[in-house]
């Protein structure tokens, strides 16, 4: 079986380094792992999962590609079963922010590494979180697939973090003017819009958190403007 990625996974196994191992943290159909191996990108891949039965669905994916001998399969949260000599790369996609800095807190050592993130949600949390924890995001990507624009990080550990001025948006995309910034930014202001009339809803949300949360909006707009000025 000749394994073929859709384009977010095939955006996240195009920044893997010829000759470098792979750890592909939360795996679960394995097929990155099986694409890196089978495109000899990699001679060794550890693929984990915390679930069974995701990790026993990459096992088949592996061997139904005739890949299964260069795969290392680990049933673990995170990092937890890996060292830091073993890899040289770690991806770390399709999880909440949270789960992302609870798996980096846990493997100091991942600052010695390079790091592809895919984050799902709290963007602007992990992105704090990153810099202010010696990590620098290196470069960051769009990728639209399947109806869904999704943000991709190349980062690693930095002893002398520039912290932005801001956490809302990575200043590579603005840089380098990503054709898919404004739809990404239009689909933000319309989910962060729905946050905030919950919290108009909520009388557990305090005034201070309410006008924060507002300003991130208006930031967000603010941005999308400038957006559409190159993007005609």
């Amino acid at each position: 079986m000749t394994v073929t990625l859709s384009k977010r996974l095939q955006c996240l196994a195009n920044k893997v380094e010829k000759g470098s191992v792979a750890a592909d943290v939360g795996t679960d159909h394995g097929y990155i792992p099986a694409w890196l191996i089978q495109n000899n990108i990699c001679s060794k891949v550890i693929a984990s999962d915390i679930r069974e039965g995701p990790l026993q669905t990459a096992i088949k994916t592996a061997a139904n590609a005739g890949v299964d001998k260069f795969i290392d399969f680990r049933l673990c949260a995170g990092l937890n079963k890996y060292s830091a000599d073993e890899i040289d790369i770690a991806i770390i996609a399709g999880m909440g922010g949270e789960t992302v800095i609870s798996i980096l807190e846990e493997a100091p050592w991942t600052k010695e590494k390079r790091l592809i993130i895919q984050p799902q949600s709290k963007i602007p949390e992990l992105r704090k979180w990153l810099y202010e924890n010696g990590y620098s995001i290196n470069d960051a990507e769009l990728v639209y697939d399947t109806g869904r624009i999704y943000l991709v990080w190349d980062a690693s550990g930095c002893e002398n973090v520039k912290i932005p001025d801001s956490f809302i948006i990575d200043n590579h995309l603005i840089e380098k003017q990503d054709r898919l910034l404004g739809a990404y930014l239009e689909g933000l202001i319309k989910r962060e819009l729905k946050v905030l009339k919950g919290m108009e809803k909520s009388r557990s949300v305090c005034r201070e958190e309410f006008i924060q949360h507002k300003g991130f909006i208006e930031e967000l707009k603010r941005l999308k403007e400038e957006t559409e000025k190159w993007q005609k």
